[in-house]
């Protein structure tokens, strides 16, 4: 983006620009916190007039919160340690949290296992989304193991320890922050318990360690909530501001419901033929997993009716599966949803689930089913052809949605579940079908994410920041940048420890916006996490244009005193939208870097005024600002009193 060289650090495939929840949210801000000084800050001066950093994305933070945040335990030895620190120990804590659940399922068989979590590590939804969940699903898993470490328990060495285990991880459960995975894997941890300890209920109950193990649960109930009420109290002004904005504070569920043929697109193979996902949204959103549950599921549900037997933790467990199908896909559970905190689960977040649940009915039934006997041969094979069949049915709708697909390889691909169906229910070898399952994943997704090495050492070395550098060092007092036209390149600032107003903002800086919006007008567009892009404008009063629920723009006159008022001090504008020279006219040319410019703002009138508006304010006071300015009304323009007060004022341009 800097200056069209080729990124020499990738060893293989190629940079994924559709991965900007890495390269221009999490990675700059992680790498900001080392370069910062004082390095590792609570509140980081560098973001718009400063942001709390201990929320809502995981950062390098010197503070005890970050023991439950491991991944970014690497920044604080060196940056490019912490790249290769953060992305293995997803991979590696994904793989190795849930080898151990899928074995504790499996009842021993590590095998098989290992093939359960490597189906996980290579499903699309942990590949395509590069592993961002990772920290929600690894947590999720540890509940379970420290639960069932709990009701396994016998001697009160092993009570405490399984205690204290439950009580941290769930803790690092609750602090790897984002609540629709937070609230969809919840609800699989307590299907897995509940299960578990319907299959073990003699052992669990038993008269003389019941009340020990009951103790030592509330014990570590106890100790996670008040873990986690100690940091909401420490927190409480930042959770109060993102409680009050309009994304993601105040989100319902409003994305439209998944079809089922769009939960089958990893089983028909479009991650390796569709090249242009934007009919049905990006390769990300439409993540799933190779879904294989619902032959083994029907099976076993005919034997349980036959012979009255059943496995309860693999019913707990189907019957999350059903659940979150129907929530998926219909508006069946709407009512429920409310209750259950459903309604703060986009339909496509709640996919986690599904990809999860999936794997542990395919490792629990292979682990404690037998295949099928001869007289069910005919029905297993049955299950298998219709398995596929169901899929080429799907297919017929993604012909419409996608162009790129080819009846022949839908055809290929259904076909091919329905023998891995036919592998799992029938082979005499446990794992061949899960293997088939493994490598199908695999196949599917081991070319989107790249190799890299190193990197880090040129986003401080090449000439765009080099010339930023120096020119910070020579500003009495740091210099404020405003970046026009691509406002990723933004988030580079922050990178050098040095500030800039717009990027991305993951902490609604509605103190900084106020300035130029002093009625509040625009509130509802600017009270959010946001990613801001700024374009030069000839109208006097500043314009808030929302885009997506988390992206707005900014038009504003450069030469206006609205501008002036944001305490800007220099200007970086890309070639995207630059009206010529007019615009900058006035600005002091510090110069180019491709199609990159850079302009001083002028000194007379605004030196005196830009130096004390980009002075930052101190932690606590810049938190309570921001929150106590708050403006009464929440819903949408129309209904709010500051929007009508701002229509009411002379000369103010309409919302758009």
């Amino acid at each position: 983006m800097i200056d069209g060289s080729p990124a020499s650090e990738v060893l293989l495939g190629r940079p994924r620009t559709i991965r900007g929840d890495d390269w221009f949210v999490q990675l700059p801000l992680a790498i900001s916190q080392r370069n910062h000084r004082p390095p590792f800050p609570r509140i980081n001066r560098t973001v718009g007039l400063g942001i709390d950093t201990r929320l809502p994305i995981e950062l390098p933070v010197a503070d005890p919160s970050v023991l439950f945040h491991p991944g970014v335990w690497g920044f604080f030895l060196d940056a490019d340690v912490g790249l290769a620190w953060l992305w293995w120990s997803r991979v590696l804590g994904l793989f190795a949290v849930w080898l151990l659940v899928f074995r504790a399922i499996a009842r021993g068989g590590t095998g098989l296992a290992a093939i359960g979590a490597s189906i996980l590590v290579f499903s699309p939804f942990f590949q395509f989304w590069s592993f961002n969940a990772a920290a929600n699903a690894t947590s999720a898993g540890a509940v379970f193991l420290a639960a069932r470490a709990l009701m396994r328990a016998e001697r009160r060495r092993e009570l405490a320890a399984a205690a204290l285990g439950l009580a941290l991880s769930a803790t690092w459960f609750a602090l790897a922050v984002y609540p629709p995975y937070q609230i969809t894997l919840a609800y699989l941890d307590l299907a897995l318990v509940v299960g578990y300890f319907l299959d073990h209920r003699a052992h669990v109950a038993d008269p003389a360690l019941w009340r020990s193990r009951l103790t030592a649960s509330i014990a570590a109930t106890a100790l996670a909530g008040l873990a986690v009420a100690a940091f909401a109290f420490h927190e409480r002004e930042p959770i109060r501001m993102l409680a009050g904005t309009y994304y993601p504070g105040q989100r319902l569920v409003t994305s439209e419901l998944q079809t089922v043929p769009r939960l089958l697109l990893a089983n028909l193979g479009a991650p390796l033929w569709v090249q242009d996902w934007t009919p049905v949204r990006n390769i990300c959103e439409m993540a799933g997993g190779w879904l294989a549950a619902p032959a083994p599921i029907v099976l076993e549900f005919w034997r349980g009716i036959r012979s009255r037997r059943w496995d309860w933790l693999g019913v707990a467990v189907c019957l999350y599966w059903l659940v979150i199908v129907v929530y998926m896909t219909t508006d069946v559970l709407h009512g429920l949803a409310q209750l259950t905190l459903l309604s703060r689960v986009p339909h496509q977040r709640a996919t986690i689930g599904l990809v999860l649940a999936d794997a542990i009915l395919v490792v629990r039934f292979l682990a404690a089913a037998p295949p099928a006997r001869a007289r069910e041969r005919g029905l297993a094979i049955t299950l298998g052809v219709a398995w596929a069949l169901a899929l080429w049915a799907a297919s017929f709708p993604l012909r419409r949605e996608l162009p790129e697909a080819r009846p022949l390889a839908l055809l290929g691909f259904a076909t091919l579940n329905g023998a891995i169906a036919c592998a799992l229910l029938c082979s005499h070898r446990r794992h061949l079908g899960a293997a088939l399952l493994a490598v199908a994943s695999f196949v599917t997704t081991i070319w989107f994410n790249p190799l890299v090495r190193g990197g880090t050492d040129w986003l401080t070395d090449n000439e765009l920041s080099r010339r930023i550098s120096k020119i910070d060092a020579e500003t009495p007092g740091g210099s404020t940048w405003a970046v026009f036209g691509d406002g990723r390149i933004a988030n580079l600032f922050r990178i050098l420890d040095v500030r800039s107003i717009n990027g991305a903002l993951v902490m609604p800086q509605v103190e900084l916006w106020s300035r130029i919006d002093p009625r509040g007008g625009y509130r509802w567009v600017y009270n959010r996490y946001a990613h801001v892009s700024l374009e030069p404008s000839s109208d006097p009063n500043p314009t808030f244009v929302l885009g997506l629920p988390d992206a707005f723009r900014v038009s504003i006159d450069p030469s206006s005193q609205a501008f002036r008022d944001l305490g800007v001090t220099h200007v970086l504008n890309t070639d995207q939208l630059s009206d010529g020279a007019e615009a900058w006219a006035g600005f002091e040319y510090l110069g180019s870097v491709g199609r990159l410019s850079l302009f001083r703002v002028p000194s007379p009138p605004w030196r005196d005024q830009g130096a004390e508006l980009a002075a930052p304010p101190p932690d606590r006071a810049l938190i309570a600002s921001s929150s106590a300015r708050s403006c009464a009304s929440r819903g949408p323009p129309s209904a709010s009193p500051c929007s009508s007060a701002a229509a009411a004022s002379a000369g103010r341009p309409r919302i758009r």
